[in-house]
């Protein structure tokens, strides 16, 4: 019973995982409202996250030396919830939306560095690879729900796809539940770490991996940014569409993930 509340705790903060992709499904809407902003500006608000993301995760090491992981989880769950629903209310400028965009990734970046490291405190051998595997699924499942119903309500209003980010109210419950009071995390340095690497602890093969995730993670996020424009420069549809699109190319995520521990 204590790891099912785990699991569910764990694999419900996954849904937020790649929400910062929820509001490229209205860029054509949003370029459109403000005609005078270079396209790349606005395309920014679904990137810019990525760089706070990546500022969080470089910090995420020394914060877990003076934090407990479920605080940091809470955290990052609330700066997410700020990032995404103060648009609702403050969306005149897309520097603005930038900003809000940046909040946002600070709050995704402290989530995805701690999925791993809570999966890997409370999960061994086959539950661990079954974990890590649902936790991919429910990434791409939780983009899916989150484009579909952010699509949906911004139909009209551009700005009320932002609503969406209400779905944090019952995770961030659900996490405070069912994630344990855990002791502050006090890594210790392993010599072998240190064998075949750049003298930080890594070996050179770390780092190829963390070179091909980026990559990745770049290819990634210019298919949804520049959906919109194409959608919108053929008249295929407006946001709900663009939604709609997102959300199947994104349903693939899902057979992977179930299907990692394979």
């Amino acid at each position: 019973m204590q790891n099912f509340k785990i699991r569910l705790g764990i694999l419900s903060i996954c849904l937020l995982s790649m929400s910062a992709l929820v509001i490229t499904s209205a860029f054509g809407a949003i370029i459109a409202a403000f005609p005078q902003e270079p396209i790349a500006k606005i395309q920014s608000i679904a990137t810019l996250p990525g760089l706070s993301a990546l500022i969080t995760t470089l910090m995420m090491g020394k914060l877990a030396r003076h934090f407990a992981k479920k605080k940091l989880v809470m955290a990052g769950l609330l700066l997410i919830a700020t990032g995404g629903l103060l648009p609702l209310l403050w969306h005149t400028s897309v520097t603005a939306l930038l900003l809000c965009a940046l909040i946002m990734g600070l709050g995704i970046g402290m989530i995805l560095t701690l999925i791993p490291l809570l999966i890997a405190d409370y999960f061994q051998g086959e539950d661990r690879a079954a974990v890590m595997g649902q936790s991919t699924a429910m990434n791409s499942l939780g983009l899916i729900m989150m484009l579909l119903l952010g699509s949906h309500l911004g139909a009209e209003q551009w700005e009320h796809t932002y609503n969406v980010f209400f779905i944090i109210v019952p995770i961030l419950l659900v996490a405070m539940i069912c994630l344990p009071d855990d002791h502050l995390c006090r890594a210790t340095e392993s010599k072998e770490n240190g064998k075949g690497g750049l003298g930080v602890g890594f070996s050179y093969y770390v780092y190829l991996i963390a070179g091909l995730a980026f990559v990745m993670s770049f290819v990634y996020t210019v298919y949804p940014t520049n959906l919109a424009l194409v959608v919108e420069s053929k008249k295929l549809g407006g946001t709900e569409m663009t939604g709609i699109i997102n959300a199947l190319g994104t349903g693939g995520g899902l057979v992977a993930g179930f299907g990692l521990r394979y």
